[in-house]
């Protein structure tokens, strides 16, 4: 009897211990959200680099951000810090969407996503489309959860010094796991 009685207790506890799980503190506030919105718009509107222009051997490693709303079981937008490799001799593109930020519906920083996604995809004349998946950990209501996320970016080459050292683009895809959501209203930047 004494063992059923612990049993229930240690289930009952472990239940209690899950149910308060804190969020990771955000790193970004709204005026990164606006900085972010601000630079996009600057460098989407530098001219496209022509095709005959775009290298065609060697690296180039690019850093910016993606922004986008989410819909779904969670309302809101995600903020996040974004890395893009292009091999140019290959038309390969990788790199890595980290330290993703969930924002509430009014604008109001909620917490920093744990998990990363890793992109993979190929440059063709002066665009660029990558795709990438990863797991996002983050907590609703105090219960953490697990979403798989899937993120696809669609981009131009731009030329701000030289040619083809920014990229500018839109950004799609959906959340499915404990929390499903769809991206919408995506874009990003990278230099």
């Amino acid at each position: 009897m004494n063992t059923i009685i612990k049993s229930t207790i240690s289930i009952g506890a472990l239940g209690l211990l899950s149910a308060c799980a804190e969020p990771i503190p955000p790193t970004f506030d709204e005026t990164d959200v606006i900085a972010s919105k601000v630079r996009y718009l600057a460098l989407d509107g530098l001219p496209e680099t022509a095709t005959a222009d775009m290298p065609t051997t060697g690296t180039a490693d690019y850093k910016g951000r993606l922004s986008a709303d989410i819909d779904g079981d969670t309302d809101g937008s995600v903020l996040a810090d974004l890395d893009l490799s292009a091999t140019f001799d290959t038309g390969a593109i990788s790199g890595r969407v980290h330290n993703i930020n969930a924002f509430d519906s009014d604008g109001t920083p909620d917490q920093k996503l744990d998990g990363s996604i890793r992109l993979n995809g190929s440059v063709f004349g002066n665009d660029m489309s990558a795709t990438g998946t990863g797991t996002l950990t983050g907590v609703d209501s105090g219960f953490e959860g697990d979403t798989r996320a899937t993120v696809n970016l669609n981009g131009t080459f731009r030329s701000n010094t030289a040619a083809a050292d920014t990229i500018t683009g839109d950004v799609s895809g959906f959340g499915r796991g404990d929390i499903d959501f769809t991206i919408t209203d995506g874009e990003f930047y990278a230099e």
